[in-house]
């Protein structure tokens, strides 16, 4: 802002207050340094590390893939809804999250560059991802919880297949 520098902040919030705005953020928010004196990067206490499990998707139906995904957020349900946000991850699901645990910073260094070197996050077309035989290894089913089986066939119908009312094809034509 060009006026902060000519002008000093009491004048500035007069002018303000004068034209009207009174419920503003304040024009000179507290400039926090994002590194320490001895250059290493400070953390900061409102944020926390998280490792979230997350099913990825684009390898079949019913299929899922289990990915580690190093978040930063105020608390375990932020982190879970970001990492949904995450490409390949399966959002429309309601238990896309398997799994999320509370992790250092080194821990979350770690886990970024594991996934920067992941060939199934990196990959640009299919053909990338089939080439990995450890990929296609680590692909796993989705158990579906409280469904019915299959109705067993009806009464009636098991009789009049006995009776040879319901014929095969074959038998059908004018053979």
């Amino acid at each position: 802002m060009w006026f902060a520098e000519k002008y000093d902040k009491t004048y500035l919030l007069i002018f303000l207050r004068t034209i009207g705005v009174h419920t503003f953020a304040h024009p000179f928010p507290t400039m926090v340094s994002s590194k320490k004196e001895d250059g290493t990067m400070k953390e900061t206490p409102s944020k926390r590390y998280f490792l979230v499990t997350a099913m990825c998707g684009h390898v079949g139906k019913l299929r899922y893939v289990p990915v580690n995904f190093a978040v930063r957020a105020g608390n375990a349900s932020e982190a879970a809804q970001l990492t949904k946000t995450f490409p390949r991850v399966k959002k429309h699901r309601k238990d896309a999250i398997l799994e999320c645990v509370e992790i250092t910073h080194e821990q979350y260094l770690i886990q970024r560059n594991v996934n920067r070197q992941n060939p199934y996050l990196n990959a640009k077309c299919k053909a990338d991802v089939g080439a990995d035989e450890a990929f296609i290894e680590s692909i796993e089913r989705i158990e579906r919880k409280g469904r019915k089986e299959k109705r067993p066939l009806s009464m009636k119908y098991r009789a009049w297949k006995a009776e040879g009312r319901y014929l095969a094809r074959a038998h059908c034509g004018g053979e």
